[in-house]
């Protein structure tokens, strides 16, 4: 859906909010809100999210992991 619907900011109860189009609403009473950049996401409250469906849904890291034990020496086996 790429629909996009200019809407208007109103005061209540002393904060500022925005009626959802009907084309826009979500199941239940109340959503998730988090910014990325000049951008507010709102997304339908999931209470089963764990922590593998969160892990899928970070972006990947562009960085590679550091070789933490580069230049040790190798590790000797322990008898106890």
């Amino acid at each position: 859906m790429n629909d996009i619907r200019h809407v208007k900011i109103v005061l209540k109860d002393g904060h500022r909010a925005v009626e959802i189009p009907e084309e826009f609403d979500f199941p239940g009473d109340e959503v998730t809100m988090r910014k990325e950049g000049d951008r507010i996401i709102l997304e339908p409250k999931r209470e089963d999210r764990d922590l593998f469906e969160w892990l899928r849904s970070l972006e990947p890291l562009d960085e590679e992991f550091p070789d933490v034990d580069e230049g040790l020496l190798p590790v000797e086996d322990v008898d106890l």
